[in-house]
């Protein structure tokens, strides 16, 4: 009984070594991500939105921002791309000056090619264009 169980499991194993070994390409992982400003950032003037953007199916990202506390519709739009960022690179640049002083909140989305998409959330970074900077005493 032994022995032709190993003679089976012989044969199975040589049939199954002699296959084509194919390997599966890469699967491009989802991403919406901003790693920069991070949050409770003190931001002026032109601020380098920094992450990564990329789906399988991605067809775009975009960015917007609201104050904070956030609130349901009110989220201004910023501007679109469809290059995806797959490593963390420039997003965008956010020109903090055209906004007032305050507490905001950055949205990041990554659409897909089926309409459905990834969101990333920066909240409590704090827009201080005409305050003075801070310095360590």
């Amino acid at each position: 009984m032994r022995r032709a169980l190993a003679v089976i499991l012989t044969g199975l194993w040589l049939v199954l070594s002699g296959l084509p070994v194919v390997a599966a390409p890469l699967r491009q992982a989802a991403q919406a991500v901003i790693t920069d400003p991070q949050p409770q950032a003190t931001l002026r003037g032109r601020v380098n939105i920094v992450g990564a953007a990329a789906h399988p199916q991605f067809d775009r990202y975009e960015l917007a921002y609201t104050r904070e506390p956030i609130g349901t519709g009110d989220w201004v739009f910023m501007m679109d791309n469809r290059s995806q960022v797959t490593q963390v690179g420039l997003l965008a640049i956010w020109d903090t000056t055209v906004i007032p002083d305050g507490t905001y909140a950055l949205r990041l989305r990554v659409i897909r090619k089926d309409g459905n998409y990834d969101e990333h959330f920066v909240r409590q970074l704090i827009v201080a264009n005409t305050r003075p900077t801070e310095t360590p005493t």
